[in-house]
């Protein structure tokens, strides 16, 4: 399988990467206005050659003065493809690519590979080629979406997590103050407390005394009613007598 080394830009290659697994031919070359620089093509290949260039727009080449790189529009065998699957596992083991998750490498393989399969759909079949190239760009458009949809919850979700932070802020700030006025008030509850106890201890021990000194009265008076009492009770006898 012939494969040359460009650098693709646009839809075929687009992270720029210095070679393709897309075939393309170095005798189809056009100028910037998109004039085949090779003459003498049949109207049959003319057609072809019109549906790649509508397919697969040509590519501009590296200091090539403003030239352009067609590609091949030689139809594939069966030894092609089998060439273009063991290049394409040559290429991801080389570049390592990752076998799950999010990998630019494998995409763009992916890319490059896809594209000449709908290179040699196209020359067999156009109306395949076409309705392949339209679930090629449906599948683009799909995941250029999930990567707007991407890069939208980021920055919601970075603004959120700031929101957060500073909430996060405010609240600690809170809890502090908090906190203090917590420990202000159970100190105020404290000193409330010993108050409390102080006063109930002079309370005991004034009523203490008052008891004291009501049963002090109490006996007083117990003591002074008996010796009033005897005296009346002898004063009494010595009138009768």
């Amino acid at each position: 399988m012939e494969i040359q080394t460009v650098r693709e830009q646009g839809e075929n290659d687009p992270t720029g990467s210095p070679e393709s697994l897309l075939r393309f031919d170095e005798t189809t070359l056009c100028d910037s206005a998109g004039q085949a620089v090779s003459k003498g093509q049949s109207d049959s290949k003319s057609t072809v050659r019109d549906i790649l260039d509508a397919f697969l727009p040509p590519v501009p080449i590296e200091d090539g003065d403003g030239r352009f790189l067609r590609v091949s529009d030689e139809p594939a065998t069966r030894e092609d493809v089998v060439a273009l699957q063991l290049l394409l596992d040559e290429r991801l083991q080389i570049r390592q690519a990752r076998e799950t998750g999010i990998c630019p490498v494998r995409e763009e393989l992916y890319s490059q590979t896809f594209d000449e399969l709908i290179r040699e759909i196209a020359i067999e079949s156009p109306e395949r080629g076409l309705m392949i190239l339209r679930l090629r760009d449906e599948a683009r458009m799909t995941i250029a979406a999930y990567q707007t949809l991407y890069n939208t919850s980021m920055g919601f979700g970075m603004r959120k997590a700031i929101q957060a932070e500073r909430g996060l802020v405010e609240f600690q700030r809170a809890q502090s103050e908090k906190e203090v006025m917590k420990k202000r008030l159970q100190a105020e509850v404290e000193d409330l407390q010993n108050q409390c106890q102080e006063t109930e201890k002079q309370y005991c021990e004034k009523r203490i005394l008052l008891n004291k000194k009501r049963q002090d009265e109490k006996e007083f008076l117990k003591h002074q009613h008996a010796h009033l009492s005897q005296y009346l009770k002898q004063n009494s006898q010595q009138q009768e007598k």
